[in-house]
């Protein structure tokens, strides 16, 4: 007999595995039908979520499996509350099919399969097979479900996760044997794990269940048990932690930002009203299906009429060796309860947030009604499933939609690729930054972004004017704008800024109507241009002295001691013209600068520019460090092909920089190789004043606009040297600013390479430390932040901010032990140092000192 039951288990698992692959194709087939038909660009989110997906693809491409600074790249393209698991997963999508919304949605066919197979595991492991296959089809038909799986939205694969972590959970806890128990421990702490890095809301589903297991294992003193849990926990820790310990302080504040959302801008219900407590259970059947939750709701009163009135129990079917469906309802209880009063507890109470719990309510509801048998019942309980699946027909194909902020498919196409492809014909060699003066659904920056991003990452588009202050700012810092006519729709408190960019874009003499395109919303997109932007890339043809540069180029290098390189002949020629005669010390000059050389050589290229005295001991060097097209060539790939490179940009000498004559000093850094050559040694030359000369201050002239300013010596000058005085409000507040002009942020790349190189050469500039560190900061790079650090406080050790910020590091870094010495040094420094006391109250958490940690918040905050 025993040798005639395994057949018949293999032959059951083999049934259903053919039953769930025909409702995975089912609903394929249902999404791919909705993909083709539908041309609608994605929206806001969807935008933002497939340029992330994008931006893992493009470092994936360039894998370094054995490189910790390659590790970090990966993890920093998902630095928020939104982890990279959709993003990681949606790679192979884009690799196999190509970039494009209707790739990025496919993925939801594999969150599909997971959704399935999670779902169909914890039913038949809770109740049985026939449970976990009906929880499984039903759980297709949920409206909810239909309008996120042809979408791009992190919910739907949240869902799945969160069943794939319900399932892990499922199978350890009620694992009848210790060997399958111990076998199951990776797949509890890698799938909680997973749940958590798809969106960290993932949090709210693990609180209780764990609480739980924890609670029952002390309670009846299951001490192996106790350390199996834990050791799971651990698992689970250990995969979460490359990705969380990169971005843990911008993964907390974006969570408890989001946290805060429903009661800032939607007015959601909150807990100390019944409507917030009410808010998910009203909204149950919409969830479900009316159909399907009739379905439910009425198996539910005929069990318990039949159990309390009747004292007779209707036919069940049990799988064969079910555990105790006491403990399975317990079970369910605890992990949608616990989930119930955590989201009602909170103020943002969208329905998508609650939506991972609908798959495991599934369970408990296809145990209901699989438990009544009789004829008709079935009949009812079908009929039941094809009105349910009409109805999802009609949703699907009828574009109505059960939730906020979800994909409504229209056949009507939209010219979103049309202005990229027109950006790129028109700046062919030179990445572009669009400025957005457009907000709606299809034409915003994140839509608008992600069609960029798809085109090889040729174009990039920011939204601008989130502050109306900086809109005087926003209006020269770019060449392109996009602005829509008609509504934006935009709230009140979000329209002015918006709304002063648009009336300054029309209103700027230098940008000029480039191109328009008419909607079918019958409202109209318009790109504008600038006139003469600041950075112009045209080919020449290749002189012999080009040729004979770009050899020399190539040839190799002579390595030094520091680890860089000087050739013979530098890839490439620079020349100055239009040098001012004179320059005021923290006032901007206009200057051009002209550089040719091949598209291979001038992409990577760095320019370190500086400016030094005829008189070198009387006064200090400055420096004009900037990347070749100030980092947005696009000309690698044209390789041989000569380009020159025209850049229109300005002079800031330092506000301490004494009067006197300064000459140029130019070398080049090859970016890739970190090899440098010497460009000219007296390229051109300048007289600082202390006063205002003739022409030696445009930008106070009214007939005359201010020069461009580039966005690394801005830095260096404007933002770095705060760190001196501890002010930091000026640069979180610019930098905020500055990054949506710089989409790739690569003038923080830049001053790190052009410091990291200057400070080999002269270490103790304490100005360039200052440059050096707070780029390193705002790359989150904790080790190459510390030793800049470490080198600030060496040169400069009375100030207290120097030391403040080491400890921060360390914390960051997590680490505590070696944050409290510098900590303890800020504090006999300066005792009321700003923030002092929060840092050290954080130290005393991390290292577990509780006591000191509840005395200093009582203290200082």
């Amino acid at each position: 007999m025993v040798g005639l039951k395994a057949p018949q288990h293999d032959t059951r698992w083999t049934v259903d595995l053919g039953r769930l692959l025909l409702l995975w194709l089912l609903s394929a087939i249902a999404v791919i039908v909705w993909i083709r038909l539908d041309q609608t660009p994605p929206a806001w989110d969807q935008g933002d979520h497939l340029s992330r997906a994008l931006d893992h693809w493009r470092v994936l491409r360039q894998f370094q499996g054995f490189s910790s600074s390659w590790w970090r790249e990966l993890w920093t393209q998902a630095p928020t509350q939104r982890g990279p698991v959709t993003y990681l997963l949606t790679v192979p999508f884009f690799a196999l099919l190509g970039p494009g919304f209707d790739q990025g949605v496919a993925v939801n066919l594999l969150f599909t399969a997971i959704l399935l197979a999670s779902i169909y595991v914890a039913g038949r492991r809770l109740f049985s097979a026939t449970t976990g296959l009906w929880a499984a089809g039903l759980m297709l038909l949920s409206p909810v479900l239909l309008d996120l799986q042809n979408n791009y939205l992190l919910d739907f694969p949240m869902t799945a996760m969160t069943a794939l972590m319900f399932a892990g959970m499922t199978v350890f806890w009620f694992a009848e044997r210790p060997l399958t128990r111990w076998l199951a421990l990776p797949l509890f702490g890698v799938t909680t794990a997973l749940a958590l890095m798809t969106r960290t809301s993932g949090l709210l589903f693990v609180v209780f269940p764990v609480l739980w297991m924890l609670g029952r294992t002390l309670w009846q003193r299951q001490w192996v048990r106790l350390g199996q849990v834990c050791l799971g926990l651990l698992i689970g820790l250990g995969t979460l932690w490359p990705w969380f310990s990169t971005n843990w302080l911008t993964i907390v504040s974006t969570t408890l930002a989001s946290n805060s959302h429903g009661t800032r801008y939607r007015g959601d219900p909150q807990a100390s009203s019944l409507a917030g407590w009410l808010f998910y259970p009203e909204r149950l059947p919409h969830l479900l299906s009316w159909p399907l939750f009739a379905l439910s709701l009425s198996a539910l009163i005929i069990l318990i009429l039949n159990s309390v009135l009747f004292r007779s129990k209707l036919p069940l079917q049990v799988d064969d060796a079910p555990p105790s469906h006491r403990k399975a309802w317990v079970w369910i209880a605890v992990f949608c309860g616990g989930a119930y009063l955590l989201f009602s507890l909170g103020s943002y109470k969208a329905l998508r947030v609650f939506i991972p719990c609908i798959p495991v309510v599934w369970i408990a509801l296809a145990q209901l009604v699989t438990r009544i048998q009789n004829r008709w019942w079935r009949g009812w309980r079908w009929g039941s499933v094809g009105v349910a699946t009409v109805f999802a027909l009609m949703q699907l194909f009828g574009n109505y939609s059960y939730l906020e902020e979800t994909h409504q498919r229209s056949s009507v196409s939209w010219p979103n690729q049309a202005v990229i492809d027109e950006v790129i014909q028109t700046s062919p060699f030179l990445k572009a930054n669009v400025g957005m003066a457009a907000h709606t659904a299809q034409f915003n920056a994140f839509t608008m972004d992600f069609y960029g991003s798809a085109a090889d990452f040729h174009v990039f588009t920011r939204e601008l004017a989130g502050n109306p202050d900086s809109v005087p700012e926003d209006i020269e810092a770019l060449d392109w704008y996009l602005t829509q006519t008609g509504d934006q729709g935009l709230p009140e408190n979000f329209a002015e800024g918006p709304q002063k960019l648009l009336e300054a874009i029309v209103a700027d003499d230098d940008l000029s109507l480039h191109q328009s395109w008419s909607l079918p919303d019958n409202t109209e997109v318009r790109l504008y241009h600038r006139d003469a932007p600041p950075i112009e890339v045209k080919k020449v043809a290749a002189t012999s002295s080009n040729e004979r540069l770009s050899s020399a180029g190539s040839t190799g290098a002579e390595s030094s001691d520091t680890g860089l390189s000087h050739t013979k002949r530098p890839p490439v020629s620079l020349t100055v013209s239009q040098v001012p005669d004179t320059v005021v010390p923290d006032k901007l000059s206009a200057i051009t600068y002209t550089v040719r050389g091949t598209g291979a050589a001038l992409e990577p290229g760095l320019l370190l520019l500086t400016w030094v005295p005829d008189q070198a001991e009387s006064s200090q060097s400055w420096v004009s460090d900037h990347a070749i097209g100030l980092g947005y060539l696009n000309t690698t790939a044209f390789g041989p092909e000569q380009f020159q490179v025209t850049e229109h940009l300005s002079l800031r000498p330092p506000a301490d920089a004494r009067p006197g004559t300064y000459h140029l000093k130019a070398e080049y850094l090859n970016r890739q190789t970190q090899s440098v050559e010497l460009l000219g040694d007296r390229l051109a030359q300048v007289e600082v004043t202390a006063a205002a000369g003739t022409g030696a201050d445009p930008s106070s002239s009214t007939d005359k606009p201010a020069p461009f300013q580039d966005l690394l010596t801005y830095f260096n000058t404007a933002l770095a040297p705060n760190l001196a005085t501890g002010d930091l409000d000026p640069i979180f507040y610019h930098v905020g600013r500055i990054n949506q002009y710089d989409p790739q942020q690569d003038y923080l790349l830049q001053a790190e390479q052009a410091m990291t190189y200057r400070l080999t050469q002269t270490s103790d500039r304490i100005d360039w430390l200052y440059s050096l560190a707070l780029s390193h900061v705002l790359q989150q790079k904790g080790p190459q932040a510390t030793q800049a650090l470490e080198a600030l406080t060496a040169i400069a050790p009375d100030n207290p901010n120097h030391w403040a910020y080491l400890g921060f590091v360390h914390l960051y870094r997590w680490q505590p032990g070696r944050a409290e010495p510098a900590l303890t040094q800020a504090e006999q420094l300066q005792p009321d140092l700003p923030n002092l006391k929060l840092l050290q109250t954080v130290n005393a958490a991390m290292g577990l000192n509780v006591p000191k940690a509840l005395r200093l918040a009582r203290s200082g905050l």
